[in-house]
């Protein structure tokens, strides 16, 4: 625990010695402690319950979206970690407004797995999304193979209603990637990459919404569908 979260803890959530705390490592294990002592700096916890084990959700969610500016993608992933996804995968696809040099790249995802850190943690997770540094589209694209099924947000005449595509598979999926894009879409010559990984391109209504906005109605749907 380090000192932001000591701090957090006795001036925000103001908890004294004897509070009770549940601790967990990211990765499915929790378990119940309670505040020995606490100072400014160190907190000094005792168990009182054996470690628990929470097993992983039955479909391993992955978010692939296209970055926004400002804090718009802080907001993205402060929400889709607290929807359950397993990982997140920032995007640079070419529509996109923002460019990133190496050191920026890392330094973003640095600050976005902290933005998902604390997301898990006041929402009670006992998982935490790993969140990658951003791709280009190209760099992406490899990764797509991992997943039993691809569903993408578009805004072309022949994507089919999400609802529709979700209930047209045969079985429930193991892994499934949620791509989005910038605003104005992915260029034709992405969807058309998409296509042939295997994405399904997908409607979200009669509106057309904002790109964080469409990042998380899919994730709700996919929620609902198999998390």
């Amino acid at each position: 625990m380090d000192r932001a979260q000591c701090r957090h803890i006795r001036n925000v959530l103001r908890l004294q010695e004897g509070a009770e705390l549940q601790l967990f490592d990211g990765h499915g294990l929790t378990r119940q402690a309670r505040i020995k002592t606490i100072d400014k700096h160190i907190l000094t916890l005792r168990p009182c319950a054996a470690v628990q084990e929470h097993p992983p959700p039955a479909c391993r969610l992955t978010l692939l979206f296209c970055i926004s500016k400002g804090k718009r993608s802080d907001w993205t992933i402060e929400k889709a970690t607290e929807l359950g996804v397993s990982e997140i995968i920032p995007v640079i696809s070419a529509r996109t407004i923002v460019r990133l040099t190496p050191a920026e790249r890392r330094s973003k995802a640095e600050r976005w797995q902290r933005v998902a850190d604390d997301a898990a943690r006041q929402s009670g997770s006992a998982w935490i999304p790993q969140v990658s540094p951003p791709l280009n589209f190209a760099e992406a694209q490899p990764l797509l193979h991992r997943f039993d099924a691809l569903f993408t947000a578009a805004l072309t005449d022949d994507a089919m209603p999400m609802k529709n595509a979700v209930a047209a598979l045969k079985k429930p999926p193991n892994a499934v990637a949620w791509l989005t894009g910038p605003e104005g879409d992915f260029t034709t010559y992405e969807l058309e990459s998409l296509r042939d990984a295997g994405s399904t391109l997908v409607a979200l209504g009669s509106s057309v919404l904002r790109a964080e906005t469409a990042a998380i109605y899919g994730l709700c749907v996919l929620n609902c569908a198999w998390l």
